[in-house]
């Protein structure tokens, strides 16, 4: 990371002390769940914690699986470069968290499904099944490299600790206790992470409020430069924010996440009851609001604090030379309170603790999705695809068909978009990272619609595919089991 690093300044013997305090107690937290109470013996105490867990510790847990240290630089890198329009998007969690509590949860739980791809199979077919949980292990691994190298980045700059060591230290410790101590321990160190994280965050913030003049001060330098630029009405989909795209684009992004995510389905599934589920993930609207304003606000002490002028216009605090905004917040923190002994030790801790629970999260979630979605059925259908002489195997092989190919067709067309509209404005882009505005306008499209679009094709085209392919098969019965639709829509006959 290359931010002016002559004004860094390095860990201290108390910034040591409370980095491996920290993953100390992370490590000791998730071993202790790993024997206490007779250790690990069945599947369903490893991958679902006995299904006994309270609704806090679910609710956080759920906070800290999507936390990470890139949420952290990045968020605050937003708000400094852009303004505080992103924060709108806190308004979608209105729309997220009720219909996951209400609509999605009941059917998962009345199921008692281990993974949120076993609906899959009992409502279409096992084969998109199957290709959805392999995109699923495709794009976790990805995810945990990504989050695992971003403090990485962090800590190298202000300790000189090189990456590679970092990311190996946190993937060991993070691989321990969660192949050791399953779920229940992911949870409980999950708790412990988002503490440490919450606690840090805040102090940096109230740190950095104090040294930028106060709160007022650092909204009035915010106001002055334009920078509160909360609404902004346009409905072209081609802005890059707007209040629309934040809002419903926002919610698109995060209700997949929230309710159908093998990471949160898996959470509150471990829940003792269908009541605990739901309150756990109703904790997770004013959870998220909290946590996002203490983040946004980072971002506003920042772009306050490097363009705060003296009497004269002068700049008092020259802009780091940062190759990316990422790199702000921690050039800030080591800059400004390096010197303070412990200081720079809690902000590398923070982000640590976010990594740390993303990383077991997915980790978990990986090894679910494989052993539950790929080998079992895998070997359980073997059997049942083999007798293809017999008129079981045919009319199952014809479900598959229909209801398979339809979900498949709809799934795979809405993929290609996405895929399209992504790297085509990847490679529309300028020097300086913006789309060119001669591009294609599908290219142009605000990153925040892209799920919008892809839900309405895979809908539309889904529903296309499944209407030919049952005039096909005309002679199947395709009623659909009730427990797979909603309590609220049971009512209502489904397309199959």
């Amino acid at each position: 990371m290359t931010v002016s690093e002559e004004n860094l300044h390095n860990f201290g013997a108390v910034d040591y002390v409370i980095f491996g305090g920290m993953l100390a107690i992370t490590a000791a937290t998730g071993l202790y769940h790993a024997f206490a109470g007779g250790g690990q013996k069945t599947t369903a105490r490893y991958l679902m914690a006995d299904r006994s867990m309270f609704s806090l510790p679910v609710a956080i847990s759920l906070l800290a699986s999507f936390m990470s240290a890139v949420s952290i630089l990045g968020e605050p890198s937003e708000i400094f470069v852009h303004g505080v329009q992103y924060w709108i998007i806190d308004l979608s969690f209105f729309i997220t968290i009720p219909v996951t509590a209400v609509f999605f949860i009941p059917v998962f739980h009345g199921l008692g499904v281990t993974t949120a791809y076993e609906y899959l199979e009992q409502r279409f077919s096992m084969s998109l099944r199957v290709v959805a949980a392999c995109l699923f292990i495709l794009q976790n691994t990805f995810y945990i490299a990504v989050i695992l190298y971003a403090p990485a980045l962090a800590l190298e700059a202000a300790t000189k600790f090189e990456v590679w060591k970092t990311v190996v230290l946190a993937g060991t410790i993070t691989t321990l206790y969660t192949s050791l101590g399953g779920m229940k321990a992911v949870i409980y160190t999950d708790v412990f992470n988002f503490c440490v994280l919450f606690v840090s965050l805040v102090t940096i913030v109230v740190m950095g409020t104090v040294r930028a003049g106060g709160i007022g001060r650092v909204w009035e330098i915010n106001a002055n430069h334009s920078h509160l630029n909360f609404f902004d009405f346009s409905v072209d989909p081609t802005k890059r924010l707007s209040f629309w795209s934040l809002i419903f684009g926002g919610a698109f992004n995060t209700l997949p996440i929230y309710a159908i995510s093998q990471t949160s389905v898996q959470r509150f599934l471990t829940a003792r009851s269908l009541k605990e589920a739901r309150r756990s993930v109703w904790m997770n609207l004013p959870g998220n609001v909290l946590l996002d304003a203490v983040v946004v606000f980072a971002g506003l002490v920042l772009f306050a604090f490097y363009n705060a002028t003296n009497s004269t216009g002068h700049q008092l605090h020259p802009t780091p030379n940062y190759t990316s905004p990422d790199q702000i917040l921690v050039y800030f923190v080591s800059e400004e309170f390096g010197s303070i002994p412990g200081i720079q030790g809690l902000f590398v801790s923070c982000l640590f603790s976010g990594t740390l629970s993303v990383a077991a999260s997915g980790f978990n979630a990986l090894a679910t999705v494989t052993l539950v979605d790929i080998i079992r059925p895998i070997r359980n259908r073997r059997r049942l695809l083999s007798s293809s002489g017999s008129t079981a195997g045919q009319e199952a092989r014809d479900t598959w068909i229909s209801r398979g190919l339809g979900a498949l067709t709809g799934f795979t067309a809405g993929l290609s978009l996405s895929l399209w509209m992504a790297i085509g404005a990847f490679l529309s882009k300028d020097e300086h990272g913006n789309v060119r505005e001669t591009a294609f306008w599908l290219y142009r499209v605000s990153f925040m619609l892209y799920s919008i679009f892809t839900w309405l094709i895979t809908v539309l085209i889904g529903y296309l595919a499944s209407h030919v392919t049952r005039k096909v098969l005309s002679h199947e019965d395709m009623t659909v089991n009730p427990s797979l639709i909603t309590p609220l829509l049971r009512w209502v006959k489904p397309p199959a």
